[in-house]
């Protein structure tokens, strides 16, 4: 005990000493920072493997349907329905043979490509403008106007199937590709309008404001400005309807019969006979039905997911 001026005093601690505790510390704020870090690593590895046992279960489940009835169209009738047969067989040709042969499926799918080609076209030509209007012209007439097309999709194809009909037929434009893409384009004008509808709102009205004001008139604005700048916004609005014209079922199915007009999705209906079904044929023209789609989103994915995330849905 040191005694300095009457006051007393602890043990000083030396160099060495302070050195200790400062080491120590620091080890335990590595020790610290390590073990935040490994608990985080973990839980991170344990969110991405569940997020990835989840993506592959969706997938799997998504695409087994059309791996079998892909599988299935290169077997023999006594293999569809043999389990020893599921995955391990020898590969025939037959059923596209058949279908190609027996069931004329050049002239559905050429029905196919003119009628969703034309319906797609006919679609846009209509929406953009009617798009553009509802977009920019603010008013409760045209708010309830687009929720009122909004509504109509709400209604099933067989409310309005009966009446078509009759009206098609006084018309006479039953068995007609025209009568199939005048159906298809009026089904198919309320969702590409929403669609081109949300995309126009994200642009600008300064650019508009700017082009109207050196002369420009409102269909130079829609042509000239407006469509350039939400392209990816058609391009992807024009996939999606011409995924849903080439796969529609229920209206080619009653107002076509004959393979003038009838599509393909209606015609593989037709795939059986007076002593049985051919299951081996209807997943041939299933497969080569399903190849255009595939090639069409491949090549245009880009475009399509542009579209889709640039404004669609907010």
């Amino acid at each position: 005990m040191e005694i300095n001026n009457g006051v007393s005093q602890g043990p000083v601690p030396t160099n060495s000493a302070k050195k200790c505790d400062e080491y120590s510390t620091f080890t335990q704020l590595e020790e610290n920072l390590f073990s935040s870090k490994d608990k985080r690593f973990k839980t991170n590895l344990l969110d991405m493997i569940a997020i990835t046992i989840g993506a592959a279960t969706i997938v799997i489940f998504a695409l087994f349907p059309v791996i079998w009835f892909t599988l299935g169209s290169f077997k023999t009738e006594v293999q569809l329905f043999s389990i020893a047969n599921t995955f391990v067989f020898k590969p025939v040709l037959k059923n596209y043979v058949y279908a190609f042969s027996t069931r004329n499926m050049f002239a559905y799918l050429g029905n196919s490509t003119i009628v969703t080609t034309f319906a797609v076209i006919f679609q846009l030509a209509v929406s953009i403008p009617a798009a553009y209007a509802l977009a920019r012209f603010k008013s409760k007439s045209f708010e309830l106007l687009a929720y009122m097309m909004l509504a109509t999709r709400l209604l099933p194809s067989f409310v309005i199937l009966i009446p078509l009909y009759l009206l098609y037929l006084k018309l006479g434009l039953l068995n007609t590709r025209f009568g199939l893409i005048l159906a298809y384009t009026a089904f198919g004008i309320p969702f590409a309008v929403w669609m081109l509808r949300g995309f126009i709102r994200t642009l600008p009205r300064e650019i508009e404001d700017s082009a109207m004001i050196d002369g420009c008139s409102t269909l130079g604005i829609i042509v000239r400005i407006v469509v350039p700048l939400i392209k990816p916004g058609i391009v992807a609005t024009a996939l999606l309807l011409a995924i849903g014209a080439w796969g529609e079922f229920i209206f080619a199915l009653v107002l076509t019969v004959s393979p003038a007009a009838r599509t393909l999705p209606a015609a593989i209906a037709g795939f059986q006979e007076a002593y049985g079904i051919k299951w081996g044929a209807i997943m041939a023209a299933g497969v080569v039905a399903l190849l255009p789609v595939v090639l069409l989103v491949s090549v245009s994915q880009r475009f399509l997911l542009r579209g889709l995330t640039g404004g669609a849905f907010k």
